[in-house]
């Protein structure tokens, strides 16, 4: 972005220009020079915004307004995330978000050199970063969405009286979570006994029915590995009708995003990016 400069004492300096309002001197956020017939833009300031450590759910424009912007001003901002710092997130939506500047936003650069990590856990994996605005990011450091839920196994069943429940679907990986195996299978299940009920019809007297194994949740950006169908019941004795499947297993949830709103993005990558880029 432009400049200014003053010569001190023969060296030149970078200085940010003042303006005396009603007696009180303001930094100018611009300056505008009239060169022949046109007005050129010679200054612009930035806010500079850094992260250095472990922080969540980091939203840019609030950090811009905690940090003395007014919300309404024309801003131009530059966030840089150092190689030591992690941006997690507490929820689906994103670990880093623009905020939604509208148009006081003139310029954002993001420079970044950490990890940006969504949340992983149940369901479709998180999000890292959201971009609600126009941005510019050079990324040396990691963009990970989190990875997906693993599917339900299949539980296997006694006609309609009894059933063994598939095991669960393992956990996506994500910020301060690792990816975990599914619920693990039960065996088929042994054999029903069964008798003549009073008004002559068939009842169970004792039953078990298998399982099907959870699927393993995804990794960084993965989506979950899909159920087992192996939940069957044990054999059928007398007149009974014989166990069947109970219900069929799941898929496993979606990668989460590494960039939603990647429309909006101008990207320079160097580093790594786990998970699709939507929207």
């Amino acid at each position: 972005m432009p400049g200014t400069s003053v010569n001190v004492a023969g060296t030149w300096k970078v200085a940010t220009p003042w303006i005396n309002v009603g007696g009180v001197w303001k930094p100018c956020t611009s300056v505008w020079v009239r060169d022949a017939t046109a007005w050129k833009l010679a200054f612009e300031s930035t806010l500079i915004l850094s992260i250095t450590t472990e922080v969540t759910d980091y939203n840019i424009k609030d950090a811009a307004i905690a940090s003395g912007w007014n919300g309404t001003d024309d801003i131009s901002i530059q966030l840089d995330i150092s190689a030591a710092a992690i941006i997690g997130a507490t929820s689906k939506t994103a670990a880093l978000r623009t905020g939604g500047f509208g148009a006081p936003l003139k310029g954002l650069i993001i420079n970044n050199a950490g990890s940006i990590q969504g949340q992983g856990g149940s369901g479709a994996g998180g999000t890292a970063f959201y971009a609600e605005d126009d941005c510019e990011i050079t990324n040396s450091g990691n963009i990970w969405g989190a990875g997906g839920q693993g599917g339900t196994g299949e539980g296997g069943r006694v006609q309609q009286y009894s059933w063994s429940t598939g095991g669960g679907g393992g956990a996506g990986q994500g910020y301060n979570q690792a990816n975990g195996g599914g619920g693990r299978q039960t065996a088929s299940g042994g054999a029903g006994s069964c008798d003549r009920g009073q008004d002559d019809t068939d009842y169970y007297q004792s039953w078990s029915g298998g399982s099907g194994s959870g699927g393993t949740g995804g990794t960084w950006g993965n989506g979950g590995s899909s159920g087992s169908n192996n939940g069957y019941g044990g054999s059928n004795t007398g007149q009974c009708v014989s166990f069947q499947h109970y219900n069929n297993a799941s898929g496993g949830s979606r990668g989460g995003y590494s960039i939603n709103g990647v429309s909006r993005v101008n990207l320079t990558n160097t580093g790594s990016i786990l998970g699709s880029q939507v929207n």
